[in-house]
């Protein structure tokens, strides 16, 4: 999920002959292969000063009510509240050093050339109403990336696992099933030729 995608994403595509060997199949859940502003080198040194000098946002993510408005925006339509505090709870629970860092982490993010390598069967999954990792980065990834599959969650926002819970669950263990079977019928298919070789 999220930033956790862009790290598959990049292990992925560094060390292919792992993947090949280890990895039936992977899943990026709201997440970004690009960002906006990853081609302007001049920008990117500007926002990594400004945001390595701003104060950690976790100081007003501990005020309850302001905190909650923010963590809202992760979500789409119609959010249960104890989603959104679980959201702000588990943001103050990362270390103030994290919290700065990772903004400027996917500010330089540019996966687009090389996504269409990356040879390992993908189900990418998006909120339709997601603002932090917008639906059209999604399909740009599903695009790139050969073979892979896309699935629009209509009403949801960044936080598909706890808005859609059941839906993004569904998916993920379809999802297994089918890269698992087509592992299975890859590896029965080669072991004549395998015999035949010994």
């Amino acid at each position: 999920h999220s930033m956790g995608g862009v790290a598959v994403q990049l292990f992925c595509l560094n060390h292919p002959e792992i993947a090949a060997e280890r990895v039936a199949g992977i899943v990026l859940l709201s997440t970004l292969a690009k960002t906006y502003l990853s081609g302007n080198r001049r920008l990117l040194q500007l926002i990594d000063r400004v945001s390595a000098a701003t104060p950690d946002v976790g100081g007003v993510l501990a005020l309850s009510n302001v905190g909650l408005l923010i963590s809202r925006i992760g979500f789409g339509k119609h959010p249960q509240p104890s989603h959104v505090e679980l959201t702000r709870q588990m943001i103050l629970a990362c270390s103030t050093e994290t919290r700065k860092a990772s903004p400027s982490a996917l500010l330089g993010l540019h996966l687009s050339r090389e996504l269409k390598q990356l040879a390992v069967p993908t189900l990418v999954i998006c909120g339709a109403n997601d603002v932090l990792t917008p639906p059209a980065e999604s399909r740009r990834i599903a695009r790139l990336i050969p073979g892979a599959r896309l699935e629009m969650l209509e009403g949801t926002g960044h936080m598909g696992m706890l808005e859609r819970s059941e839906t993004v669950d569904r998916l993920i263990t379809d999802f297994a099933h089918e890269v698992q079977h087509r592992g299975s019928e890859a590896r029965s298919s080669a072991r004549p030729d395998q015999q035949a070789s010994a």
